[in-house]
């Protein structure tokens, strides 16, 4: 590709007119008719925790946990909240240069692992003051599409 189309009507590229659609709680995916449905267009807020990956087993101790942010539309990362207890309690990580408006904002945090299972979890927050939901149990939809809640990793620190 080597040009870009600007047009005032959404694409007709199979995947955006057809298949990513989020459909309506009550709707069968394997018969939705194509195109039933909202589009996806705007990113939700979202983040996730890269490191340690889920299942891992770790050091007790300094653990450094790393991940990434995204608030769409341009909107810029105002913070990301990071908790070892399952969202009890937060602490704020350090965000690393945004290298423009419309990229992943890589975010940092070393932290006391203390030993036993650890419930990891992270959440951002626009520079707008918007945060994303707790759990997708609102978000649900057939395909799962747009689901952006709150990133969670599972680790065991020994």
């Amino acid at each position: 590709m080597t040009a870009i189309r600007v047009q005032a009507f959404p694409s007709e590229n199979y995947f955006q007119a057809s298949d990513y659609r989020i459909l309506p709680p009550e709707t069968d995916p394997d018969t939705a008719a194509p195109g039933e449905g909202i589009s996806l267009s705007s990113l939700p807020l979202n983040c996730d925790i890269l490191v340690p990956s889920d299942g891992a087993e770790i050091p007790a101790g300094p653990l450094t946990i790393r991940g990434w942010a995204l608030a769409g539309d341009g909107r810029g990362i105002g913070r990301v909240d990071v908790s070892l207890d399952g969202g009890n309690s937060w602490r704020q990580a350090d965000l690393h240069s945004a290298t423009s408006p419309w990229a992943w904002r890589l975010w940092s945090i070393t932290l006391e692992a203390p030993p036993g299972p650890i419930s990891l979890t992270a959440r951002a927050w626009d520079d707008t003051g918007v945060t994303h939901p707790e759990s997708p149990a609102h978000l649900w939809n057939p395909r799962g599409y747009g689901n952006n809640a709150w990133a969670h990793v599972k680790v065991v620190a020994k």
